[in-house]
C-alpha cells in the first residue's frame, strides 16, 4: 500500500514526495517563461528528500491554463517542430528511461502522459501494444492519428485493468503531476509482477539548475509541480512500492538553449507567431554543441532516469 502524502497533504504545506513540511522560504520565485500565462510560482525545496514543491499547488482546472494550444509536446506541427519532436523521441529512446523498452521483446505499454504521441509510435514499431493517457484532448486526438490508442484523462480518472501492462511509461510526465508517489502506485497496480515501469524526469539536482536558477530552462513553472533530484525520485519509487533497480542521468539537447534565451531574452522566442518561434529554434540548434561541451565537463547532466520493477513481494500490497 503506498505511503503516499498525497495531493491534499501537498496543498498544505508539505511535500509531495515524503510529506514532510516545507520550509516557509522558497530557494527559487519566477514565472511562466515558456508561455508567459500570467502567474508568479515558487519553489520549496524539502529538507528531508530535496525535492523541489511549486506552490501555489494548483488545481488541475487552474493548471490548464498553462497548456495553451501551441505547447510543445501537445503537438508537434510544422517541418522543424516535427523533424525537432522526432529527434527528441529517438533519442529518448536511445539514453533515457524509455530506452528500457527496447532491451524486452515487446508487450503491453501504458504511457502515461502520452502527448502527441511521438515517444507511443516510435515505442509501438517496436513490437509494442501501447494504451495512452493523456489529460489533453487534442493531444490525444494527434497520438490517435499515429496509431496510438490514446485516453483522455489522468490515472485518477481512467479506468485500469490491474497487473494488465507489463510495462508503464512516464516520460518527462512524472513532474507534472501533484502527487506523484500516488501515481506510480497506480502504475504498479497496473502492472504485472515483475513488470517494468520507467521514469525520465528533469534532473533537479544537477549542476545547471544551480547555475541558471529560475532560468534553468526544465524548471518549465508552474507546469513542473514536483522537482527531483535522485534521492527524491529513488523515495517516491520506494513509496510507490516499487523496486529501483537503476537510475542515470544524461544532458539533454535543450536545457542549456533554453537556459541561455531564458537569461538573455527574459523568456523564450515562441509566442509570436510560427516565424519568430522557428527563430527560436534555430537559435536552440545553434546551442547544441555548447551542451555537448557541458556534458563532457561534466555539468549538463540535467535529464534523471529510472527503471524499477513491481517485486512478487508488493504484488499484493
Amino acid at each position: 500500500m503506498s505511503t503516499a502524502p498525497g495531493g491534499a497533504r501537498a496543498a498544505k504545506g508539505h511535500c509531495s514526495i515524503c510529506g514532510a513540511g516545507l520550509p516557509e522560504t522558497p530557494q527559487i520565485t519566477g514565472r511562466d517563461l515558456l508561455h508567459a500565462v500570467p502567474g508568479e510560482f515558487a519553489v520549496h525545496v524539502c529538507s528531508g528528500c530535496g525535492a523541489g514543491n511549486t506552490r501555489p499547488f494548483l488545481s488541475s482546472e487552474q493548471l490548464a491554463r498553462h497548456y495553451p494550444d501551441t505547447y510543445g509536446p501537445h503537438r508537434s506541427e510544422g517541418p522543424l517542430a516535427g523533424a525537432l519532436g522526432r529527434a527528441l523521441a529517438w533519442r529518448e529512446f536511445r539514453v533515457g528511461a524509455a530506452g528500457a523498452l527496447g532491451e524486452m521483446p515487446g508487450g503491453r505499454l501504458l504511457d502515461v502522459g502520452c502527448g502527441d504521441g511521438e515517444t507511443a509510435a516510435l515505442v509501438a514499431r517496436r513490437g509494442w501494444r501501447v494504451r495512452g493517457v493523456d489529460p489533453s484532448p487534442q493531444a490525444c486526438e494527434r497520438a490517435r492519428a499515429r496509431g496510438i490508442d490514446a485516453t483522455v484523462g489522468t490515472l485518477d480518472t481512467v479506468e485500469l485493468e490491474p497487473g494488465a501492462a507489463d510495462a508503464v511509461l512516464f516520460n518527462h510526465s512524472l513532474e507534472h503531476v501533484g502527487d506523484p508517489v500516488g501515481a506510480l502506485s497506480r502504475a504498479r497496480e497496473a502492472v504485472r509482477p515483475h513488470g517494468l515501469v520507467a521514469v525520465s524526469v528533469p534532473n533537479f539536482g544537477c549542476a545547471a539548475r544551480r547555475r541558471f536558477g529560475r532560468n534553468w530552462f526544465h524548471l518549465d513553472l508552474p507546469r513542473h509541480r514536483v522537482h527531483f533530484t535522485e534521492r527524491a525520485l529513488r523515495l517516491a519509487i520506494e513509496r510507490a512500492g516499487l523496486e529501483t533497480r537503476r537510475t542515470w542521468t544524461t544532458t539533454s539537447p535543450s536545457g542549456l538553449a533554453g537556459s541561455v534565451q531564458y537569461r538573455r531574452l527574459g523568456g523564450l522566442a515562441v509566442r509570436e507567431g510560427p516565424a519568430r518561434r522557428a527563430i527560436g529554434q534555430v537559435a536552440g540548434l545553434a546551442l547544441i554543441p555548447a551542451a555537448r561541451t557541458e556534458q563532457l565537463a561534466g555539468a549538463g547532466r540535467d535529464f534523471l532516469h529510472a527503471v524499477a520493477i513491481r517485486s512478487p513481494e508488493a504484488a499484493g500490497g
